[in-house]
């Protein structure tokens, strides 16, 4: 799972999924051991809906988004989607984590249908970019 900070965390609330924030520290025991489950809870939902980014409270760029998200402690994950808090767990209990991602990421079928017409967008520009690098 990507690690980011500062304003990255920022500009990722301007996508058009689901964000969830793992906040996490290094010298956290709880945090180390539900990693790897969270990890792998994570592969389990559509890319394309939710996306989960790893954010380490003590990196000094990540002050702002820990006070705007009132994170005092952690394991703590956050959802959101655009730029909207949905809902909080605090702790290591994966089953609570599921449990709050299951009731709160509705994916409409509209959300659905624009998430392909975007792809073959991108899909038909890319081979237009590579049909124009090959002709130079």
């Amino acid at each position: 799972m990507e690690m980011i900070s500062g304003d990255d965390c920022f500009k990722l609330l301007d996508e058009k999924k689901y964000v969830l924030f793992y906040f996490t520290a290094s010298w956290c025991g709880p945090c180390q051991r539900v990693y790897p489950h969270f990890t792998k809870l994570m592969e389990s939902y559509d890319p394309n809906v939710i996306i989960a980014r790893k954010i380490d409270i003590d990196d000094d760029d990540n002050s702002e988004l820990c006070r705007k998200l009132d994170v005092s402690s952690v394991p703590n994950f956050v959802l959101l989607k655009d730029r909207t808090y949905i809902d909080r767990c605090v702790g290591a209990n994966i089953d609570k984590i599921q449990h709050m991602i299951e009731t709160n990421v509705v994916i409409t079928q509209e959300e659905v249908q624009e998430e392909m017409v975007v792809n073959k967008n991108l899909e038909q520009l890319e081979k237009e970019l590579k049909e124009l690098e090959d002709k130079m």
